[in-house]
């Protein structure tokens, strides 16, 4: 099914809105749809993704890749993000999944998906306040958590900095209970594993800072440099 195109080097392209909901997914689960983002280019179709497009997009060994694949598709279509609805004055919360349908080939090792109406607008056709960056950029991290990163960087890249509210980082970053009620620990387990992955892994320079009101974190601010722009 494939035909070894480096899909590296495709531009996943998303509304900033979605690029700042809680997208509810795994790792793998991120790979899988973000690849088909990649490959369908802003076009609404139907995408195949095979066991060898995901072995070389991700480094990932073939037998390996086909586990990923048939682990991951089998919950794809229960998985939805979550954001923030608008109906008049009235601001709400809102749900949609991400795909309509998949089909999975076993014995072929590929799977075809269709994205789902209510994601349409947030993937399709956008022409402003959208976010885009080389698939390439995340292939080597092994943590969801610092892909997110990569896409709220990606998002403020013109400026090189951004402040968040600790609340919307949290959604962001769905974070558990614990690590919103004990700051010590959102720090050690999803900030500064993710800074120093990217650190390592991608040519980021991240400097960051809590702000408080009175002993509370209440913002966390982020100073970043992608060394190759």
């Amino acid at each position: 099914m494939s035909n070894l195109q480096n899909y590296k080097n495709k531009n996943v392209i998303i509304s900033n809105s979605l690029n700042r909901s809680a997208q509810g997914l795994s790792l793998s689960e991120k790979r899988i749809l973000f690849l088909g983002i990649a490959k369908i280019n802003g076009k609404n179709q139907e995408v195949v993704i095979s066991a060898q497009d995901y072995s070389n997009t991700y480094s990932l060994t073939l037998d390996n890749s086909y586990k990923q694949l048939k682990s991951a598709s089998n919950n794809l279509f229960n998985r939805y993000f979550t954001f923030q609805a608008k109906d008049k004055k009235s601001i709400g919360l809102g749900k949609g999944r991400w795909i309509e349908s998949y089909k999975y080939f076993d014995q072929e090792g590929y799977i075809k998906l269709s994205f789902s109406n209510i994601v349409y607008p947030y993937l399709f056709e956008l022409e402003r306040e959208f976010t885009r960056y080389k698939l390439e950029q995340a292939c080597a991290l092994r943590s969801v958590y610092s892909w997110r990163f990569i896409e709220l960087f990606e998002q403020y890249k013109q400026t090189k900095w951004c402040k968040i509210p600790i609340e919307e980082f949290w959604h962001l970053m769905e974070a558990q209970d614990s690590y919103r009620q004990n700051f010590s620990l959102l720090r050690q387990f999803i900030i500064e594993r993710a800074v120093k992955e990217l650190t390592e892994k991608t040519n980021y320079d991240i400097q960051w800072s809590t702000i408080k009101r009175g002993r509370k974190v209440v913002m966390l601010s982020f100073n970043f440099q992608n060394k190759t722009d």
